[in-house]
């Protein structure tokens, strides 16, 4: 834990441990965004630094700029839920493919858990942004959460320069991409929770596997609405907040202990292709792949004024949540045997809403299995029975939301006459 008495010590440290040209942190500029930390908070944070590369195993190769963050910054970051139109819509997005129950309660759920954020790290500006409350916490009374918290954060800029995987804040430019994604960021949190683990386990002169053991039990149980911040959400947010906390670091964790840090590193330069490998980590090291799917076009869709206006994939960690829905929880026994899919929304003339799901799956039994819970869940998707539709050619599932007869029909029949669903 950081004293005052070992801030010169810590900074030396730092200077020997940390990469070729000085310190691994310098204080950033002020700016709209944040100012420069003082010299004790920099102290601070140097410290934190040079443990991170000794329990991570990696050096900085180049010095990650620090800046403080008021609570007004944090809003010109947008974590605090500022930009409500845009989030509005989103969330509308997601109830019309059956992922959320009310667009209202997904906004307000965004905004608490986006305005609870303490520190974050910004791969762009490879710059760590810290929340003042955070700061005086790890600082002023030696806080060791708070210390192993800028410990997560800090393994992201250690893991940026190593692996190259900052940026990516462009539109995803197919589902399989968007996948790819999903799982790195699940990668990602996983290494900075097992280096947060081991944080708080020297800190506190305990066993790591037993604080592991720990954190791993939280996770969880925030994905499952057990407890904090998670009894306040439904089921899609808190996998979009922690999933990629409890489960990448299962991965991860599981990679360590039988390969050690090398062997994350070999996961980062080869990462998984979907959320499945990480739910999954024996599909990963197999290279079970997932599979491209396609919605084909439909002439009846075109014809009605329809309009696509987003598109995507589920996963299989996505998928969870939409069987699980009406009992607010991931149903990974319907999801599991997922092999791909992908996901259009549409809006008519007046602005409603209707989408198509196309889902392939390992062998006939699995997609039974997620046929049986898609037509379970039907009526209780938005609009009722009468506006959705399940269909099944042998592996691949079709699901239709949101239509009105004659149309719903005359679209699943078509779609069921593509080459893709034959």
């Amino acid at each position: 834990m950081w004293t005052a008495s070992t801030l010169a010590a810590s900074i030396a440290i730092t200077i020997t441990m940390g990469c070729a040209h000085g310190p691994a942190v310098v204080a950033g500029p002020s700016t709209a965004r944040g100012r420069p930390p003082t010299d004790a908070e920099l102290g601070f944070v140097r410290h934190v630094a040079s443990r991170v590369e000794q329990l991570r195993s990696l050096r900085y190769r180049t010095p990650v700029q620090v800046r403080v963050i008021t609570a007004e910054g944090l809003l010109l970051e947008g974590l605090a839920g500022s930009d409500d139109e845009r989030h509005l819509r989103m969330a509308r997005r997601l109830h019309a493919v059956g992922l959320t129950h009310d667009p209202g309660t997904t906004v307000s759920a965004w905004a608490r858990m986006r305005g609870s954020a303490a520190s974050f790290y910004d791969s762009e500006a490879d710059c760590i942004m810290l929340l003042e409350e955070a700061l005086r916490l790890g600082l002023q009374e030696r806080h060791v959460q708070a210390e192993a918290h800028l410990a997560h954060e800090l393994t992201h800029a250690l893991s940026a320069q190593h692996f190259g995987w900052a940026g990516g804040r462009q539109r995803p430019r197919s589902g399989l991409e968007m996948e790819r994604r999903r799982a790195l960021r699940m990668i990602l949190e996983g290494e900075a929770e097992l280096v947060q683990a081991l944080y708080l386990a020297e800190a506190r002169g305990v066993d790591p596997l037993a604080v592991l053991r720990s954190e791993s039990s939280r996770n969880v149980d925030l994905v499952q609405g057990d407890s904090g911040f998670g009894r306040q959400a439904d089921a899609y947010v808190r996998q979009e907040q922690f999933a990629n906390y409890a489960y990448g670091l299962a991965f991860i964790q599981l990679v360590w202990r039988q390969r050690s840090w090398q062997g994350v590193d070999a996961v980062f330069r080869s990462p998984p292709s979907s959320t499945e490998q990480v739910l999954h980590p024996e599909k990963y090291f197999s290279r079970e792949n997932p599979v491209e799917v396609t919605i084909p076009i439909s002439p009846a869709l075109r014809d009605a004024g329809y309009r696509r206006v987003d598109a995507g994939c589920l996963g299989e960690l996505e998928a969870a949540v939409f069987f699980g829905r009406e009992r607010d929880d991931l149903d990974f026994r319907a999801a599991g045997g997922w092999a791909g899919d992908a996901g259009e929304i549409y809006e008519s003339p007046s602005g409603e809403a209707a989408s198509v799901w196309i889902s392939r799956w390992d062998d006939v039994a699995e997609a039974e299995e997620a046929e049986g819970a898609a037509r379970a869940l039907a009526s209780h998707l938005p609009g009722g029975a009468a506006h959705n539709a399940v269909a099944r050619r042998g592996v691949t599932l079709l699901v239709v939301q949101g239509l009105d007869e004659p149309l719903l029909s005359e679209v699943v029949r078509e779609l069921l006459a593509t080459e893709s669903l034959r």
